[in-house]
């Protein structure tokens, strides 16, 4: 489809759908007069606004600051918030209300409230949805053309890019476990995690928030085995306000985060919503004895237990 062939004024192509794309082209029909301009996105998903963050089935998976935070309208703070109310989508969600009230809901929430806003302009036809993903761009004359991995074509007059990362890889030093039993490439591979066993010993490679998804998933499949998070650093996410717990710090299945080029450096509590996963979690180094902690930085993964998982850049992986 070209300018000239849509008689709707400049197409504004653009490529992803996920929040970036989907606040783009919301904030662009809010804003351009009606019939201003052709509004594409090109996004494989079924729906808008949700992508890789917030398309995750696992009802574990919430956000990670309170809904009051969250918003698709700058300067509109509880717009999120409002919805939830109006709507009642967390009316049987009693773990999305944290001990001091605050809701931090299934992300998959938030990709709904998002695409709740663009449906009346996808009714309207002001925003089109190409469900494809784009192969490749290139310069046309003073406009784009954009070759769309189903075979089809769109020219575009001007072009956002709002793709997601990149699909996950091992980092070179793990290359050598490829193809190993128990290993998880993929941190939102649901199929691989639930195959973990409920007591293995899981190492996970990374202490950020995709390795708390990661956790999550395995506290919700049932697994009490020993956790172990392993880091450059020793850090876990700053917290926001205590949650009701699930895992306590007693529990068989508290987790231990190893930075292995870091000594003396203490955990941060994780997100709220991660802590009923993470609860009890202290910041340790492996030791020569198995089980045990040093507290001296750990300069190898010799002493990762029956099962591992590394979540280091949006990455998992699980190591028998």
């Amino acid at each position: 489809m070209s300018t000239r062939e849509s008689g709707r004024g400049p197409v504004l192509a653009i490529i992803g759908g996920g929040f970036s794309g989907a606040a783009t082209a919301f904030h662009l029909a809010r804003r351009l007069p009606a019939g201003a301009a052709d509004i594409v996105v090109v996004e494989p998903r079924e729906g808008l606004g949700y992508g890789l963050a917030y398309s995750t089935p696992d009802p574990s998976h919430r956000i990670n600051v309170p809904a009051s935070r969250m918003t698709l309208i700058s300067g509109q703070d509880s717009h999120f918030a409002d919805w939830l109310e109006q709507t009642g989508a967390i009316a049987n969600d009693a773990e999305a209300i944290a001990a001091n009230g605050a809701l931090y809901p299934q992300r998959r929430v938030f990709g709904r409230y998002v695409e709740s806003h663009l449906q009346p302009f996808l009714f309207g036809k002001t925003i089109r949805h190409l469900r494809s993903a784009v192969a490749s761009a290139e310069l046309s004359g003073e406009g784009y053309h954009l070759i769309l991995a189903d075979g089809g074509t769109l020219a575009a007059d001007a072009l956002v890019i709002a793709t997601t990362h990149p699909p996950p890889a091992l980092p070179l030093p793990l290359q050598s476990v490829i193809g190993a039993a128990g290993l998880v490439a993929n941190p939102y591979d649901l199929e691989r995690l639930e195959a973990i066993g409920r007591d293995d010993h899981v190492l996970v490679v990374g202490t950020g928030l995709t390795s708390a998804d990661v956790i999550a998933t395995l506290d919700r499949n049932g697994h009490r085995g020993r956790i172990t998070a392993l880091s450059r650093h020793g850090y876990r996410s700053r917290g926001h306000a205590a949650m009701l717990p699930i895992r306590s710090a007693t529990s068989p299945a508290s987790l231990h985060a190893a930075p292995p080029c870091c000594s003396g450096v203490s955990g941060r509590p994780s997100q709220p919503p991660r802590n009923r996963a993470k609860a009890g979690t202290r910041c340790s180094t492996p030791s020569g004895d198995k089980g045990k902690s040093s507290g001296r930085p750990c300069r190898s993964l010799s002493n990762a237990a029956s099962c591992a998982i590394c979540a280091r850049c949006g990455m998992s992986i699980a190591s028998a």
